[in-house]
């Protein structure tokens, strides 16, 4: 009963570009992977929040690939990465907003997922501030630490309730009430990034930051992503999540791409890998070489960061 629920849900597949080369190349790979695995979702007409205006060639391109265009404008020019939240704007008679990163691939039909009336998020792969600095944050906000815990999937860690902010599930009703407190507590946090050395040292996650502070203050409803609906391929997740045999639906790349940019480099995990493999194939990348990006140096610089 609750597929043939989810199977009448509508939902608006949504991604912001700030348009670099590379930011261009992955938004044409979503769009292309949606396109050939999206099942249901296939010809859905999603929209591409590109901040400042395209130039012809680019606008060319998108429309070519079935999306709706949004200009929008930078959020705020010391944290490029809140500018996501242009993609919070009313969603009409859909029921769902979902909310992808650039660095995301579609494979499998999201349908199964639209159900509940909650926010869905996957926390984290590493807790890039530790313990110390949320406390240091919470406090100067005058908010408690959150008593809720939830485990990191690169290293299985208990922290706060701290998610990864490339995938997230909105239902219609929380659309305006999650935008309007999301864009507060980046505000707030950026101010403390400039009055705090040591908040100021993790301020390229401020988005993510902001988005526990958020969730803080206001209660809204929310429930753990499972992995298969935001599944880093870049580096391996924690043996306790079992990703070897899971099918992944959103495969979240991290910018690890073939050279040319148009097809996945290989995940660490071997189900997924082969998921990997037919995705390139129906892109026409398959068998091109992989662009060496140091996946385990990468790890290590994500881990030392919430030391």
């Amino acid at each position: 009963m609750s597929l043939a629920r989810a199977s009448e849900k509508r939902v608006v597949i949504a991604t912001v570009l700030n348009p670099f080369p590379v930011a261009v190349a992955e938004v044409d790979l979503l769009l292309r992977s949606l396109r050939c695995f999206g099942g249901r979702h296939a010809s859905a007409r999603p929209r591409v929040h590109v901040v400042g205006e395209p130039d012809q060639a680019l606008r060319a391109r998108l429309h070519e690939l079935g999306a709706e265009i949004r200009v929008c404008e930078p959020f705020h020019e010391r944290c490029q990465t809140a500018n996501k939240l242009a993609m919070l704007e009313d969603i009409g008679e859909a029921d769902y907003l979902l909310m992808l990163d650039n660095d995301i691939a579609v494979a499998d039909d999201i349908t199964p997922h639209l159900v509940g009336e909650s926010i869905a998020l996957k926390p984290e792969c590493v807790d890039h501030l530790g313990m110390q600095r949320w406390r240091m944050l919470f406090a100067a906000l005058d908010l408690e630490v959150p008593n809720e815990r939830v485990l990191t999937t690169i290293d299985n860690v208990e922290t706060i309730p701290y998610y990864n902010s490339g995938v997230i599930l909105v239902p219609r009703a929380l659309v305006a009430p999650f935008r309007q407190s999301w864009a507060t507590a980046v505000r707030d946090v950026l101010e403390l990034c400039t009055q705090i050395p040591r908040l100021a040292e993790v301020e390229p996650m401020v988005d993510q930051m902001a988005l526990s502070v958020c969730l803080a203050r206001q209660p809204l409803p929310r429930r753990p992503l499972p992995i298969t609906m935001n599944f880093h391929t870049r580096f391996a997740f924690h043996p306790a999540w079992q990703a070897d045999e899971c099918k992944p639906v959103l495969l979240h790349h991290h910018h690890a791409l073939t050279e040319d940019c148009a097809g996945l480099a290989p995940s660490p995990h071997s189900f997924p890998d082969r998921v990997i493999e037919t995705v390139n194939d129906a892109l026409g990348t398959g068998n091109r070489r992989v662009a060496q990006r140091g996946r385990r140096a990468f790890v290590r610089r994500l881990q030392s960061r919430a030391r």
